[in-house]
């Protein structure tokens, strides 16, 4: 991350042993624009005809099922 200019590392003058690590202009940025990500992905999932919690209940029976398969798979 430091190499991609999102980050830098520094050593505290008080104490050698501690790096301080701050996002750069172009980390924050990027933060910034992710903050967003959820709504968004919410955004485009939602519809007339599912809710939220219709939405999350799928996701909780998905990750059943791929457990169970996941499962299954290691039993053979």
């Amino acid at each position: 991350m430091e190499t991609q200019d999102l980050l830098e590392r520094q050593r505290s003058k008080e104490d050698e042993r501690k790096v301080i690590i701050r996002l750069t202009n172009k980390g924050n940025q990027l933060r910034m624009e992710a903050a967003s990500t959820p709504k968004e992905l919410e955004t485009s999932l939602l519809s007339d005809d599912m809710t939220l919690d219709e939405l999350v209940g799928l996701k909780n029976k998905l990750l059943i099922l791929i457990n169970n398969l996941s499962a299954k798979s290691h039993m053979e």
